[in-house]
């Protein structure tokens, strides 16, 4: 490819707009690439922060279920022993709830495998749980003891009470994590509004860069071989003006320079011949 073939204008303001188009390129990229950053972001607090929450508040309550049968089975009258076997019931189900939306948030296979080792744990689990229960509805009431007495009044609350500072410990680490992600996600959004204001500003700046320069130079140029195609024709009475330092004000300046030289021996071909004319004529 001839490159001679094209206008300066053409070359120079092709070469500013791949420039400017190499850089919005690599700032597209820059900007996927936080893209990614973000989503994997998200991705982390969405699947593990919040799954790993989930399983955790899972698992509380299903230790609140045991804590219920524990007091099912030292209960020492009738309504004891239901409110038991009411919080076993709904702290059990409240474990499968979290379990559930745990489990929807995973889609790796070694994560489905553990939920699956759970499940089958839990069905064994509920076996022995139906086991307890079916013995405990023929046993009798316990004898109200002093130590069950203690267990009562000051042991099941303050375990109950822990457990629910230990849910509430939970959630506020999952409403930290969500804070943190949510924080991310502007400041991404943020940096991607920048980064593409600059990609566009940095692409017209270069294209305008282009047109401006690539004028500097050619405008002196047409000049300068306007003035050489007038010479060529004999023609040295249009001065040619030179401004600036640089390279083409120089060409210029030397062309300006020659036609003045041009100049001066056309005027002293000319006095000659006049003269020999003159000679001849007398």
């Amino acid at each position: 490819m001839n490159l001679s073939q094209f206008r300066i204008t053409t070359k120079l303001v092709a070469a500013f707009v791949v420039v400017a188009l190499i850089g919005a390129a690599l700032g597209l990229f820059a900007t996927g690439s936080m893209g990614k950053l973000n989503d994997a972001d998200t991705d982390l607090y969405e699947r593990e922060t919040v799954g790993l929450s989930l399983v955790k508040e899972a698992n509380l309550q299903r230790y609140a279920g045991v804590v219920a049968l524990r007091d099912a089975l030292i209960a020492t009258n009738l309504g004891e022993r239901k409110a038991a076997l009411q919080r076993i019931e709904a702290g059990r189900a409240k474990s499968l709830e979290l379990l559930a939306k745990a489990k929807a948030n995973v889609h790796d296979s070694q994560s489905l495998a553990a939920f699956g080792k759970v499940e089958e744990t839990w069905k064994a689990d509920q076996q022995a749980l139906e086991g307890v229960l079916k013995l405990l509805a023929q046993s009798e009431m316990q004898p109200d003891l002093p130590v069950l007495q203690y267990l009562r009044e000051s042991v099941v609350q303050p375990s109950i009470q822990a457990g629910a500072a230990m849910s509430e410990l939970s959630q506020r680490f999952e409403a930290n994590a969500k804070r943190v992600a949510d924080d991310n996600t502007v400041l991404y959004e943020n940096s991607r509004n920048i980064t593409l204001l600059l990609i566009a500003v940095s692409v017209v700046v270069g294209i305008g860069l282009g047109v401006v320069i690539s004028r500097s130079v050619t405008r002196p140029l047409a000049q300068a071989v306007d003035g050489a195609t007038r010479m060529s024709k004999g023609d040295m009475s249009m001065p040619l003006s030179a401004q600036g330092r640089d390279e083409v004000a120089q060409l210029m300046q030397a062309l300006e320079h020659m036609r003045g030289q041009f100049a001066t021996i056309v005027s002293r071909i000319r006095q000659g011949s006049e003269s020999v004319s003159t000679a001849s004529s007398e």
